[in-house]
Parts: C-alpha cells; structure tokens; sequence
C-alpha cells in the first residue's frame, strides 16, 4: 500500500533528496525512504512526498529512488527554511536509526 500522497499543480517542491545503492552505505536506500517518508508524514502531515523509484542503469551514480517533498500553500522564506532544515534532521535521524540497528545486528551475531 502506498502512502505517497496527490501532489497538486500548484504545489512547490521544497525538498528533495536522490540516493543510489552507494550513498548510504549499508543501509537500503529504499528501506531508508520509506521510513523517512514516514517520519515526515507523522510529523509534518502539511507536507506532501512522493517516492519516485527508478530502475538501475550500468553506471552506479544513477539515482534508484528520490524522495521529494511538496508544499501545497505559499510561506514566507524563513519559515520554508525551517521546514527544510526540520526534513533534513529528520532524515539525519532516521539514518542514524538505521545505522544504529546495523551496529547493534553486527554485536549480536559476533
């Protein structure tokens, strides 16, 4: 079931974030999207995401998924950037979650 949600056409973009299977390093970048996804609709229910999955070319640089984030009425510059520094410490968060349980999987099996 997919939670993205209808992104009107007068809505902005006003984050986006394009991973490949290299930038996160152990971590699954779809895995990692979701959960972001998640996060930022639990906490930011104003803002729309849409997960665009791409398919995997030769080269490794190609993006395999993006996460793009919409907002659907106009704010003042100072509050949008609030918003996009409240996205991206939530995707720090997130990461770190996720980097967390790696480690923590790592202890348990050596």
């Amino acid at each position: 079931m997919s939670r993205d949600t209808v992104v009107t056409p007068d809505s902005k973009m006003i984050y986006q974030i394009s991973l490949n299977s290299k930038s996160l390093g152990l971590i699954n970048p779809y895995l990692f999207v979701e959960k972001l996804r998640d996060e930022i609709i639990n906490r930011m229910p104003s803002i729309k995401v849409r997960i665009v999955y791409h398919t995997k070319v030769e080269r490794d640089e190609q993006a395999l998924v993006e996460l793009n984030c919409f907002l659907s009425h106009h704010l003042p510059n100072y509050q949008l950037n609030n918003v996009k520094e409240e996205i991206s410490f939530i995707a720090a968060s997130v990461q770190d979650d996720l980097n967390n349980r790696i480690e923590e999987a790592r202890r348990s099996v050596a």
